[in-house]
């Protein structure tokens, strides 16, 4: 009975492991995005035009939510 109970806590404690990996894992994903993404901005040659910050903004926007739903989660 003490062997099945230590299997079987085993078992939840690797579950917990692999599931707690996989979030992390979306996380860094969504955070390396945001950086790419800012870092592309950083490069481009300025042309500030109303529309084109709309566009910038939005993205950055979009992808920042984005990470701090994976960071949070």
């Amino acid at each position: 009975m003490t062997k099945t109970k230590l299997l079987i806590a085993a078992a939840i404690v690797s579950v917990g492991f692999t599931a707690c990996n996989t979030e992390n894992k979306e996380a860094k994903e969504s955070v390396e995005t945001l950086n790419v993404y800012v870092d592309s901005i950083e490069n481009a040659t300025p042309v500030y035009t109303t529309e084109n910050w709309t566009a910038i903004d939005n993205g950055y926007q979009e992808r920042a939510a984005r990470a701090e739903k994976s960071g949070s989660a």
